[in-house]
């Protein structure tokens, strides 16, 4: 057999093998869009949102990193791999996105509510340094009231 043949043959058999593995990821939700959103407290507040303005304020790359990492959520969801989200076992419910840059690591921390990832508090901190048990605290109290009230904010036009 010619070699051209044998490539021909082989990309063949990797293209069945690609769409049978992407049909799979479509039958398991893999690649269910996610929408992005805010929880909003009573007083229309966004925790998230907030956190999002300073760190892009002082750090514009981390930020843009973070931002980054968001954006693929939409796609991927809690199977986003790359170490860049991460559940938080001691909290039911509550996962972060951590990214770090130039000695800096900033975490981002939400829920998942059906096809929705709930944005709820974020914070940074110099890597080597402890986790913040107020902050996972505070995340999981916007959660719990998110589960109560379901409240989000509401669409801005661009």
């Amino acid at each position: 057999r010619k070699l051209s043949e044998i490539v021909l043959e082989s990309y063949t058999k990797l293209a069945k093998n690609v769409t049978f593995m992407l049909q799979l990821a479509y039958e398991m939700d893999i690649f269910m869009e996610w929408t992005i959103e805010y929880f909003e407290q009573a007083d229309t507040a966004q925790p998230a949102e907030i956190f999002e303005d300073a760190l892009d304020a002082k750090n514009m790359k981390l930020a843009g990193k973070l931002s980054r990492v968001t954006g693929e959520l939409q796609f991927y969801g809690h199977h986003l791999g790359g170490g860049y989200i991460k559940k938080c076992h001691e909290y039911e419910g509550i996962w972060e996105i951590r990214v770090i840059h130039g000695g800096m690591l900033a975490r981002e921390f939400l829920g998942f509510d059906k096809n929705s990832i709930i944005l709820l508090h974020g914070y940074t901190k110099r890597t080597g340094v402890a986790a913040s048990a107020h902050d996972l605290k505070k995340a999981h109290s916007y959660l719990t009231e998110y589960i109560h009230t379901r409240r989000i904010s509401p669409v801005q036009e661009k």
